[in-house]
């Protein structure tokens, strides 16, 4: 079952679980709205008829843009999946109140009612897909996104049928349909849980960065202002209400003709539980004609005819119907008319519509495209109602509602009319801004390849291919990237005459996924190019074209008497070969290779790669053999090589290396690539006294790309005992853990131990300051040194605090704390003092008071028990001390007042392992024999 959703929708690895649950949480939220929705229409219709929906029209438009505006704000305070569930919850309280209304009817409940559900559909929905855009890549949202619609037709296909049948075989009364739904939203909290959980780290990671994006503060004026500079957006907000319109207008007609025809024509009465029931079965099979249409019809159609021509087919089916409808007035009429426009709207028009934004510039698009959905879609809905209004009024609808219903299909028509005229000119202007767009290389790559292959979209970029601006074919290769379509195999072979090389790479990737139509006289030829990447997929084609004997084919190019030839066919099978493929390279291949291309850097690192893509554990000799080489190019493709043959032999050479400036990025990214079993290596090293400070300093953050929870116990330990110089890298790698990993235990209060410890040692400093005159050159220097250090310590401090205090708090507050206004300083230490422990503020806030340096060294004593110092006592401290460059200083500095206790502990230091602390303790002896 696994391998057919597979090969249906490419789900991958990783990926069962958490689109399970998601297929499983749309599938939930459908069902529900689908419950509520002919209850919804049943109960208005019952109790106040069809001529108040236009008031409900307007009171929904009215209410949902206050209720989105606090929505947005409330989504800039809350995580994401609290947002959510605090929603749902408030979402099931609802429920039951509008329950317990319902049965003690008031003439304004079936009002809040209807407006409540159509907020209930608006906010559930649109909270799902923010959600799904949390946790899914751009690519895997090009994959499984049509799935997760899918599971949303389904879930309203389903809602409907079982209202039908809840309602006419299982007697459930239209206000208990209520109570099922609260229990479905309860069990959707469930599932977000889930899905959170599945993902945490990564949701709110990406939470996280999205608030540290700048917020433009955009007014509905200025909106409004970007969309009226551009002829296409205004034609799609023309389109996009001209559509909300006539579909409000159809959905009256519907309800209305709906409402007469279960009617008991003695009494007058309408029958709630059919009318329910038929709402139900209608909403369903509505449903399921939208999934044929996605599923069987709607790509066909899109690639076929072009974006330009499926806006055309809802409004002419709907101009259609609108016919049919004024000439035959009944439920069946009306039934077919209410159905084209679900139908098609929720699957060919709406991807018509959202096919409308391509060529519209990324960050256009960010500023505008809420808008159009949103507010022109309610305002366009709310002014439906007004219009509904003033058409039940002339058309007199409560004297002969079948006549006034007649007479508002030819006002619809006339929008329809309307509707048509914008299209039309729509399939121009998209392709003039399209071609625009491509022209100034404006569009956003990642996001038009979901949604690219369409006709009339392939025509514009074919159009690109053949002009003469490298950079625009180059453009529009990008975006066809992946694109199968016969159309393009014409322009695409006279590119491979082209004289750019990128080009002509390009464009083979692009022929690879069109290759049934390429004749191979024009490939063989580019097998034989001087650039290895023309040959590389050259040779891949060929190999599609003559798959029957691609074997054979193989074999030929790994023994050809061209060493170029047997490069290109080892770099190839790398990226396509099979197991069978894969085994005919052999050790004396490959060692004939290395032989033959001593003198050839290129050939070489293309060995190199391709050794490591074919991930043998067998060729890690010859990848080692190529760590010395004396090529750094070739030197950092071998240690991607062992990155991706997870060779462990090779720790110990990738340590050494992290010294060297060639190779050390991608040194420590290989050794982070091992994971955890790494890490105690790593730690030795950390804690060895022998290893050199080039590599100490690059360990913690090789350990910082490992996200794992051992990662931080490791770089916490560490910091009770390493020197200090060491100990600003090991915070730094921590605290781009508690970005990369905030899930994970930082230890409050151990770190809190750390902040106190680095706090004394401020303190300590100042009074070292105060003691030690300033006199010399060498004693100015080693107060400044020490300053230094005490600035160092505050920033620390805060990076500690930042392990488990809002990051972005505590970073605004250190740069407030060390900035010179007084009003900004006070406001940090204000924020401190409200959320830090009461022990930490008792240690740290003092520092920050406007006081002198005696009262701050008085402070320090009182706090910390310190002794008074001399100024022997004060660099007898530093030359004991953890900080490297302190204590050169000091030993330094010492050389010219020596007593017993400061030679004592100068003597201890000889044949230290740091440079500048040897020449120190030298020059002091040296003195001292004198």
């Amino acid at each position: 079952m696994l391998k057919s959703a597979r090969s249906i929708f490419d789900i991958r690895e990783g990926e069962y679980k958490i689109t399970f649950l998601m297929l499983a949480n749309i599938y939930l939220i459908l069902l529900t709205f689908y419950f509520l929705k002919p209850a919804r229409d049943s109960l208005f219709l019952v109790e106040l008829g069809a001529d108040q929906l236009p008031y409900v029209f307007i009171l929904t438009a009215l209410i949902v843009i206050p209720i989105t505006t606090l929505y947005s704000k409330a989504s800039r305070i809350l995580k994401l999946n609290r947002l959510i569930i605090y929603t749902n919850v408030a979402l099931i309280f609802c429920l039951f109140i509008l329950r317990y209304l319902m049965i003690h009817p008031n003439d304004w409940v079936p009002y809040l009612f209807y407006s409540w559900v159509s907020i209930y559909g608006a906010l559930t929905t649109s909270q799902f897909w923010l959600l799904a855009n949390h946790i899914y890549t751009a690519t895997q949202a090009k994959r499984l996104f049509s799935l997760l619609g899918l599971g949303a037709i389904f879930g309203a296909f389903s809602g409907g049928e079982i209202t039908n049948i809840m309602v006419d075989y299982m007697n459930v009364s239209t206000e208990d349909l209520l109570l099922f739904c609260a229990g479905f939203v309860f069990f959707s909290i469930l599932l977000i849980k889930l899905i959170w959980n599945s993902k945490k780290t990564e949701i709110e990671l990406q939470h996280r960065q999205l608030k540290k994006e700048p917020q433009r503060k955009e007014s509905l004026w200025t909106i409004f202002e970007s969309i009226k500079t551009s002829k296409h957006l205004m034609l799609i907000v023309g389109i996009l209400s001209i559509t909300m319109i006539v579909g409000s207008l159809i959905d009256f007609q519907f309800k209305a003709i709906s409402t007469e025809s279960f009617t008991d024509t003695t009494t007058g009465i309408v029958n709630k539980s059919e009318l329910t029931a038929f709402l139900g079965t209608f909403y369903g099979r509505l449903s399921l004609a939208s999934i044929f249409i996605q599923m069987f019809l709607a790509g066909k159609v899109i690639k076929k005819f072009g974006v330009g021509t499926i806006i055309l087919l809802l409004p002419i089916g709907l101009l259609l119907g609108s016919v049919a409808f004024f000439a035959y007035t009944s439920l069946i009429s009306a039934v077919l008319l209410r159905g084209t426009d679900g139908a098609l709207k929720n699957s060919i028009d709406k991807t018509g519509r959202e096919l409308l934004f391509l060529p519209v510039t990324p960050e256009l698009k960010k500023r505008t495209k809420l808008f159009i959905d949103l507010f022109v879609d309610r305002v366009a809905r709310g002014l439906a109602g007004f219009l509904l209004l003033l058409l039940i009024a002339v058309f007199h609808y409560d004297e002969d509602p079948v006549s006034a219903m007649q007479s508002i299909s030819l006002v619809i028509g006339l929008f329809v009319t309307v509707w048509l005229i914008l299209a039309f000119l729509m399939r121009v202007e998209y392709v003039n801004t399209f071609r625009q767009a491509i022209e100034n290389r404006e569009l956003n790559l990642s996001e038009i390849r979901q949604q690219i292959n369409e006709s009339s979209t392939i025509n514009i970029l074919i159009t690109s291919l053949q002009s003469s601006n490298q950079r625009e074919i180059i453009y529009a290769l990008d975006m066809l990237e992946g694109i199968k379509n016969e159309s393009l195999i014409d322009p695409l072979n006279k590119l491979l005459q082209h004289n750019s090389d990128e080009i002509v790479i390009k464009t083979l990737k692009l022929l690879k996924h069109n290759y049934e139509e390429i004749e191979i006289t024009n490939i063989k030829s580019f097998v034989d190019s001087p650039n290895p990447q023309i040959r590389i997929q050259a040779l891949h084609i060929l190999m599609l074209k003559e798959s029957d004997r691609s074997d054979e084919l193989v074999q030929s190019y790994l023994t050809h008497e061209n060493v170029e030839h047997r490069i290109t066919a080892i770099c190839m099978l790398s990226e396509i070969g099979t197991n069978k493929q894969t085994a005919l390279i052999n050790d004396v291949m490959i060692s004939n290779i290395i032989t033959f291309s001593e003198d050839n850097q290129e050939n070489l690192k293309l060995l190199v790669r391709a050794l490591g893509q074919l991930q043998n554990p067998e060729y890690s000799k010859y990848v080692g053999r190529m760590l010395d080489h004396p090529s750094d190019e070739i030197g950092n493709e071998a240690i991607k090589a062992i990155r991706k043959l997870k060779d462990l032999e090779f720790t110990n050479w990738l340590i050494k290396a992290l010294a060297d400036s060639r190779y050390r990025v991608e040194a420590r990214k290989t050794l982070a690539s091992f994971g955890t079993l790494i890490l105690y290596r790593l730690n030795e090293q950390l804690n060895d006294f022998t290893t050199s400070w080039q590599i100490k300093i690059q360990l913690p953050k090789t350990m910082s790309l490992i996200h794992d929870q051992m990662s931080i116990d490791i770089l916490t330990a560490s910091l009770s005992h390493t020197v200090e110089n060491l100990k600003f890298h090991i915070i730094k790698a921590l605290s781009k853990l508690r970005v990369n990993c905030p899930d994970l235990n930082f230890y409050q209060k151990k770190i809190d131990q750390f902040i106190i410890s680095e706090i004394k040692m401020y303190y300590q400093y100042e009074q070292i300051l105060s003691v030690i005159a300033q006199n010399s050159d060498d004693e100015k220097l080693l107060h400044k040194s020490i300053e230094e250090s005490q600035n160092l310590k505050i920033e620390q401090i805060f990076r500690l605090l930042g392990l488990y205090l809002n990051p972005t708090d505590i970073y605004n507050a250190y740069q407030a704390v060390v900035s010179k206004d007084k009003n900004r300083q006070s406001s940090a230490v204000e924020l401190l003092d409200n959320i830090l422990s009461r022990e930490l503020k008792k240690y740290l806030l003092p520092i920050f008071d406007e006081q002198d340096r005696d009262k701050i060294v008085n402070t320090g004593r009182e706090l910390y028990k310190l002794k008074r110092l001399s100024s022997e006592g004060a660099l007898l401290l530093l030359v004991d001390g953890k900080d490297i460059w302190l204590k050169s200083l000091a030993t330094y500095v010492a050389r010219n007042q020596q007593t017993d206790k400061i030679t004592k502990s100068v003597q201890k230091l000889q044949n230290y392992k740091i440079t500048v602390v040897n020449e120190a303790v030298e020059l002091y002896l040296n003195t001292a024999d004198r």
